[in-house]
């Protein structure tokens, strides 16, 4: 007998495809940032150790603390 509906094995597949399109994009926007040197992060007001943090807020994982960071425009409040 099968144990998981294609509905309920699909829904599973789609969040395991979701999870790892989200983890290289991270990975990609971390190269993009360690790409940055010393003068261009403090330019942007920034140190290394900030990235994750940072990443979090821009892509809604957490509160938005930094004035840089912008929520996006259909999540600001009126």
């Amino acid at each position: 007998m099968n144990q998981f509906p294609s509905a309920t094995l699909r829904g599973l597949l789609d969040c395991i495809g979701s999870r790892l399109a989200a983890a290289r994009r991270h990975a990609a926007e971390r190269r993009e940032f360690q790409r940055l040197d010393a003068g261009a992060l403090r330019d942007l007001g920034m140190v290394p150790s900030e990235f994750g943090s940072y990443w979090a807020e821009a892509n809604g994982l957490a509160e938005h603390t930094r004035l840089r960071v912008q929520a996006p425009a259909a999540t600001q409040p009126r």
